[in-house]
């Protein structure tokens, strides 16, 4: 008991008296093991002090050894000195050499634990005052951080920079559609003069076929030949155009493809150029929520806040 006050004061101890030698010893001491396990306790502990080996012998009863295996609360025993063991100590949960030793092994010790908790209450304090630290100089970085300092300026020279981006994306457009005309130009003429060499180059053909009818002198022959020569001619005219056509046809299909390619035909169509921090954002893995982004419209920009974000196709 001594022990047990001075260790953990706050213990709530009762006591089950029974002889501890003689004849009558283990029927008592079975009758307080019982009356004990019913009680609910946290431990039991079944002790006395040193003796002989004959005063001791009454906890080598098989009835108590029996008593002790089949209770269902933790048991501890501490008979005599260290050097005595009896089979009672072999049935217990645990044998502890003395009482003494049975009292501490069932308590805390309050000066341990005092320390305990004193060695957590500094560690806590001082995991405690990082954490103030750190949200602390968090604090210093957000508020010298320069969105924040003054937001209305930042928005200003975001908008002039998404300024500069369209005007440049303005001149390349420009740039490209010159060089595109320039082209289509260039092949227009390539084209009429190879027309007009192929025409040039069967013409002489015509007029060498003319000569050598000429020279061949039957007029039947002649007129034949002139005829096939006017049907030739005819197929060649027709020929001549149908390549015309042809490449003409080629010209418009690459004009409207230059055409529908413009990002000024798909701002016309609907379609948004978006932009992030100044940068096209072509996918959805480039945005999260709460992102500031700028929409380019035909006739305009526009600002948005993103609130969610979906991948894959929309329904």
């Amino acid at each position: 008991m001594k022990t047990i006050r001075s260790r953990w004061p706050m213990l709530k101890v009762t006591l089950y008296p029974a002889s501890v030698q003689g004849q009558s010893a283990p029927a008592q001491i079975i009758q307080a093991l019982k009356r004990a396990d019913e009680k609910n306790h946290d431990a039991i502990l079944l002790v006395r002090g040193g003796g002989s080996i004959e005063d001791l012998f009454c906890f080598n009863d098989e009835n108590i050894v029996k008593t002790l295996y089949g209770m269902k609360t933790y048991t501890v025993t501490g008979i005599g000195h260290e050097i005595d063991t009896t089979l009672a100590d072999y049935a217990a949960d645990h044998r502890a050499v003395t009482p003494t030793a049975a009292a501490q092994w069932v308590t805390p010790d309050q000066r341990e634990v005092m320390n305990t908790i004193l060695s957590q209450r500094e560690s806590l304090c001082r995991k405690a005052k990082a954490v103030f630290d750190q949200n602390a100089a968090r604090l210093v970085y957000l508020q010298a951080n320069p969105y924040l300092m003054n937001p209305l300026k930042w928005i200003e020279n975001k908008k002039m920079a998404l300024h500069q981006a369209q005007s440049a994306l303005n001149t390349l457009q420009n740039k490209f559609l010159f060089e595109q005309k320039n082209t289509i130009t260039l092949l227009q003429t390539q084209l009429m003069q190879e027309i007009r060499e192929y025409q040039r180059a069967q013409t002489d053909r015509l007029n060498v076929m003319n000569a050598n009818l000429q020279t061949a002198s039957p007029k039947a022959r002649v007129s034949m030949e002139l005829v096939s020569l006017q049907q030739k001619q005819k197929e060649l005219v027709k020929t001549a155009q149908a390549f015309y056509d042809s490449n003409v046809k080629k010209l418009q299909v690459q004009s409207a493809i230059l055409k529908a390619i413009s990002p000024e035909a798909l701002l016309d169509r609907g379609y948004a150029l978006v932009t992030k921090d100044g940068h096209p954002v072509s996918q959805v893995s480039l945005l999260k929520p709460e992102d500031l982004v700028q929409i380019q419209l035909k006739d305009g920009a526009a600002s948005a806040v993103i609130e969610e974000i979906y991948h894959g196709k929309s329904e």
